[in-house]
């Protein structure tokens, strides 16, 4: 008014889109979203053009800033964000159809907020314009438009880093809309545990040892310790990747030759697990693998017991990885989460990389896995040591204050420093 240069963003508005702007901003900022502009009298007017001033006046950088913190604040109650319950005054004034005023760049940036942070399907008119495709997608939305279960597909995207980790797992979040349909999709191209077998000709025990071993994974386990069938599943990329790899490691025959036997037949005269001969297959550390061309997957490959024997000291340290869980009295899924970990505590491995380059597994020594035991331990383990259930060792525990290093959202389980657990007198 007075011709001195301002804000831009306000100083390229006509002064009543400026002023009306910053005021309506103001009205949500100070009063919140339910606040009406006819229950404002003078006083409380002018607080709102000083808030918003604040606001406006950094443009829209400001302005988006702004309006993500409202819409974060109002997350946080785990609440769904309407548009009209987390923008209030300001988005009804501006999706009102009786005003007939242009606004100003103020609709833009809200629509573009909304656009970029609120979940709105595609083909929907937001403020003038249509969303031609979804960009974000809530648990409840992806799961209506795959037909998927909420809580299985929640953990799955939870496993993935789409969504939190949550211990009651009903708190609302948006994610890429396109990274939340691959993810379902994963669920869909899967092959539950119990067909394992079948799909890869083997045993059960033997289709186990591949979970186990980490060779095939669950679609969601780990961190998110998912329920239902999202642990009981495998994806079929997963199992063609196994199969495509055990079938280009052998030789293909169309029938036995003498001397070689299966997989199993091998494991039991080497006194080796089935998975520890899967390895050395996949590794190129045998020479002699044939591939009966008539029987499909696992059951197909045979093996040379002799060869199996000599090199089995050789290229097999230590222990495997389901053998140290075992001793720490560890889930598979922990046990790997440990493995996998860049910082203390970890359990550390042996690594082992193919001959062929091709195939990497990790075995482990002994006294490692008794040092690590040593120093942490869990409650299972305290409850097994004294003799007690192992609700009373948590409830114990928690009285005494005694923290995990480690807890459920890091690896499923919590892992204490074993100096830190008191001497449990008898109840």
């Amino acid at each position: 008014m007075e011709g001195i240069t301002g804000p831009s963003w306000l100083d390229s508005q006509p002064l009543e889109q400026a002023v009306r702007a910053t005021e309506m901003l103001g009205l949500l900022l100070e009063f919140g979203s339910k606040a009406k502009p006819g229950d404002l009298n003078e006083a409380q007017w002018d607080a709102a053009g000083r808030a918003g001033y604040e606001v406006t006046s950094e443009g829209e950088e400001g302005i988006r800033d702004a309006l993500r913190d409202i819409q974060a604040g109002f997350l946080k109650q785990g609440s769904k964000p309407d548009r009209g319950n987390v923008l209030g005054a300001p988005y009804r004034w501006l999706a009102s159809p009786k005003n007939r005023k242009d606004p100003g760049d103020i609709r833009r940036i809200m629509r573009e907020h909304i656009f970029a942070e609120m979940e709105i399907a595609g083909g929907a008119a937001i403020l003038g314009e249509t969303l031609g495709e979804r960009r974000l997608h809530s648990v409840e939305s992806l799961a209506s438009e795959t037909r998927l279960d909420p809580r299985t597909l929640r953990h799955v995207l939870a496993a993935h880093g789409l969504v939190p980790v949550e211990k009651q797992g009903t708190g609302y979040h948006v994610f890429d809309a396109a990274a939340g349909r691959q993810v379902a999709a994963s669920i869909h191209r899967s092959t539950k545990m119990k067909s394992l077998p079948k799909v890869l000709n083997c045993t059960r025990p033997q289709a186990g040892q591949l979970v186990d071993e980490g060779m095939l994974d669950p679609i969601a386990d780990g961190r998110s310790q998912a329920a239902g069938r999202t642990r009981k599943a495998i994806g079929n990329q997963d199992i063609e990747r196994f199969l495509a790899a055990l079938h280009n490691s052998a030789r293909p025959v169309s029938m036995a030759f003498a001397g070689m036997v299966s997989i199993a037949k091998a494991a039991e005269k080497a006194k080796l697990s089935c998975i520890e001969i899967v390895h050395l297959v996949l590794g190129g550390f045998l020479q002699n693998v044939m591939r009966l061309e008539d029987v499909e997957g696992y059951a197909a490959i045979l093996i040379d017991p002799v060869e199996m024997r000599s090199t089995k000291a050789q290229h097999l340290p230590g222990i495997s990885g389901s053998d140290a869980f075992a001793r720490l009295k560890l889930p598979r899924s922990a046990g790997w989460e440990l493995v996998h970990r860049k910082e203390s505590p970890r359990l550390q491995p042996i690594v082992i990389d193919g001959r062929n380059s091709k195939h990497r597994f990790f075995r482990f020594n002994e006294d490692q896995v008794a040092a690590f035991a040593s120093e942490y331990t869990t409650e299972i383990r305290v409850a097994n040591a004294n003799g007690i259930e192992k609700k009373d060792v948590v409830k114990r525990l928690k009285m005494r204050r005694v923290r995990p290093v480690l807890d459920r959202v890091d690896i499923g389980l919590n892992l204490y420093r074993a100096q830190d657990i008191p001497t449990f007198e008898p109840v």
